[in-house]
């Protein structure tokens, strides 16, 4: 091998490329002979690398971002002298092997080694040097992380203790607060099982915690009222049988009232107002719900005694013979008035707004008239009073009435007005009267008195005479159908093992059928009895009555059909409205057709007429039938109670009571009703009834509404 000139390669250090050029960087390299390293600019020149001072050798300009010139010198950027690129005792040709950077000084070998052989080794250290570095590089990083991860762990560990011991800490708080709730309190799982319940609801119901847990909550609840629960579910994704909990998470909150049940059945079944929400994680995932729950028996209890003490005091208020009434506190005006006396009458001597005193007759109000002046200083001076005996005006006459009222006065004493009763004494006083005339005039009154008496006694012979009659007819159409029901049961109940079925099917259409005559006569007298009683005054509205008659007929249109009758409708009148309550004149209606068809024979023929009546304010209605009609010294007998037509006390049967019940209605209306016979058979019965007003120029009743 020859010996081939090697270059002395010396590494340059602490190598940084120039910011924002690529073409150059920086760094420091020492030269043989130099006591101190050089500043150098490692910079591409004619497809070489050549390193230059890094500062300009005039000013000491740094020449890193320098320009060159077109001959490949770099101008310095202070006074704009150029700085040769060509090799001398400054510049130094730059080798870059392996991304390091050596300066090859001129004239200078290595004997016995090529330049290949030379580099190869100088590779082989800087790859070994590199090695060693990053091997160093990554056991120091490891160790830090190592100790990093040490330290986050300790960290994380202390944090968890704390935690933990905040947790233990905030469940058992948790826990006395649930204990120390008066309320009921379940936690339910995710499953919807239960986890906690209180102490107060398992006192309540007599459970132990261990009872419940990981039971259902609906457990706790009356079986019939789950039932319903679970027929009103809201179609929740959770599993059936979970009532409280589907109900809970589906509404996303839950409130309902129910009775629960508690272990010992026998026990009282507390009345309770659940309430429920779902519980989620941070995340949104459903952890389970919490129920809370109110004991709300005795609260429902008072509220019923109160319902029940306020329906007690309006049944006292409605069979009382007093009424009540109430004023404000400014002026002692009139408030409200509820009661049974003369608050129902069709006029009022008194109206809410008014001092009585308004109502008084002059004379009873003269500076002489010691009474009423007593009662004025009572109410001045916020007295009770009772027991004061005044008369009022009632258009044209004069009402007496008995007050008696106390003042009433807030919680913080302030006076808030009167509150009372009040009684219609009038017919004591005109009693009252009566005697002192009696006493003054009874010679003259005798004769009077006993012709009265007279009266008054044929009057309860009649009607002496009347009861025994119906009692004799009443007894006779009760015992028919009962002896029916009672003969058709019996024989159904010996024949139960042996009659065919449709014989046994005959028995029991005979006893619906003498049930159903029995409950018609038994409805007829508890009509009447209410209508003579006054539990059923009529609610008068404009109504149609051709149609009300239309809809009433369409209902017995099976028993005019069985007996082939024509019914004919005659409408002579444009106006059909009448001022009449249509429940009530409905059965005016319907007995008024019953009588017709009952009484009409066979492929007969029934008249049915609307026209106007002489006073053109009532509206006609009359029924023609082609019966046996009535005997002209009974037509106006026939609407008496108990009594029928001789015609028809044997043929039709009945109580007597149907045309009786039609006059009340009729009269209650304030119309008319009579009955004629026709000239070719039969009878017509005629209704007049006051024609319905419009809203303006109808004028509404005024009820009396005595407030003091």
């Amino acid at each position: 091998m020859t010996n081939t000139p090697a270059t002395r390669l010396i590494p340059v250090q602490q190598v940084r490329a120039v910011e924002g050029r690529d073409d150059r960087w920086c760094g420091h390299v020492t030269l043989p002979g130099d006591s101190a390293s050089r500043h150098v600019l490692i910079v591409h020149h004619k497809d070489e690398l050549i390193a230059v001072p890094a500062n300009c050798p005039h000013e000491g300009v740094s020449l890193a971002n320098s320009e060159m010139d077109e001959t490949g010198k770099l101008v310095c950027p202070a006074h704009g002298q150029l700085v040769p690129m060509d090799e001398n005792n400054e510049n130094y040709r730059v080798n870059e092997i392996a991304g390091e950077f050596f300066i090859i000084p001129p004239g200078s070998f290595v004997e016995g080694r090529s330049d290949d052989e030379l580099v190869r080794l100088r590779q082989e250290v800087i790859s070994l040097r590199q090695a060693n570095t990053a091997l160093q590089s990554q056991v120091l990083n490891v160790s830090d992380q190592v100790e990093h991860v040490l330290d986050e762990l300790s960290q994380k560990s202390n944090a968890l203790q704390r935690q933990s011991d905040e947790q233990r800490r905030l469940s058992a708080f948790v826990n006395r607060v649930v204990d120390t709730m008066d309320g009921l309190l379940v936690v339910l799982d995710a499953r919807g099982m239960v986890m906690q319940v209180n102490a107060a609801g398992c006192k309540a119901l007599g459970y132990t915690a261990q009872d419940l847990e990981g039971q259902s909550a609906d457990r706790l609840i009356e079986p019939q009222q789950l039932a319903e629960l679970s027929v009103t579910g809201n179609g929740s994704s959770y599993p059936e049988g979970l009532v409280l909990f589907r109900r809970t998470v589906g509404e996303d909150s839950m409130q309902l009232e129910v009775n629960l049940q508690p272990k010992k059945h026998p026990m009282p079944h507390p009345r309770f107002l659940l309430r429920g929400s779902p519980i989620y994680d941070r995340a949104g995932k459903l952890e389970g719900a919490v129920i809370v729950g109110s004991d709300v028996t005795s609260l429902r209890q008072r509220e019923q005694a109160l319902i029940e003490s306020e329906k007690r005091f309006r049944d006292y208020s409605q069979v009382s013979s007093d009424f009540f009434w109430q004023t404000d506190e400014s002026h002692i005006l009139f408030g409200t008035a509820e009661g049974t006396s003369l608050t129902n009458s069709a006029s009022s001597p008194l109206s809410p707004g008014h001092h009585p005193k308004e109502f008084a007759p002059p004379e009873d109000l003269d500076s002489k008239a010691i009474p009423w002046r007593e009662h004025l200083d009572d109410i001045a001076a916020q007295r009770p009073f009772r027991d004061f005996e005044c008369r009022f005006h009632a258009e044209s006459d004069l009402v007496w009435m008995s007050v008696s009222g106390k003042p009433v006065y807030d919680r913080q004493g302030v006076f808030q007005g009167y509150r009372g009763t009040a009684k219609d004494i009038t017919e004591r006083r005109q009693m009252e009267d009566e005697l002192r005339m009696h006493r003054d005039h009874l010679s003259e009154m005798v004769e009077e008195r006993t012709l009265d008496l007279l009266k008054a006694k044929e009057e309860a012979e009649r009607a002496n005479r009347m009861k025994s009659e119906f009692i004799a007819n009443v007894s006779h159409e009760f015992r028919t159908p009962l002896h029916a029901i009672l003969s058709f049961a019996g024989f159904g109940n010996k024949r139960l093992n042996e009659a065919p079925l449709e014989k046994l099917g005959s028995y029991f259409q005979r006893i619906e059928e003498s049930g159903s005559r029995l409950s018609r006569m038994v409805n007829d007298l508890l009509d009447l009895a209410k209508l003579e009683a006054g539990h059923q005054p009529p609610d008068p509205k404009p109504t149609d009555i051709v149609e009300l008659e239309e809809s009433l007929r369409r209902q017995l249109d099976g028993l005019i059909a069985s007996k082939s009758i024509q019914v004919d409708v005659q409408t002579a009148t444009d106006n059909r409205m009448a001022e009449v309550d249509p429940d009530q004149f409905s059965q005016v209606i319907l007995n008024l057709l019953s009588n017709a068809i009952k009484f009409t024979p066979h492929d007969s023929r029934i008249l049915i007429r609307f026209d106007d009546a002489a006073d053109t304010a009532a509206l006609r209605f009359s029924i023609a039938d082609q019966g046996p009609g009535i005997p002209e010294d009974e037509l106006e007998s026939v609407f008496d109670k108990f009594e029928q037509s001789s015609k028809t006390k044997t043929g039709a049967g009945g109580t007597g009571l149907g045309l009786a019940i039609c006059r009340e209605i009729v009269t209650r209306h304030k119309g008319t009703i009579h009955a004629s016979n026709n000239e070719e058979g039969g009878a017509t019965f005629i209704v007049e009834v006051p024609r319905a007003t419009s809203g303006e120029g109808k004028v509404a009743p005024k009820k009396h509404a005595f407030l003091f």
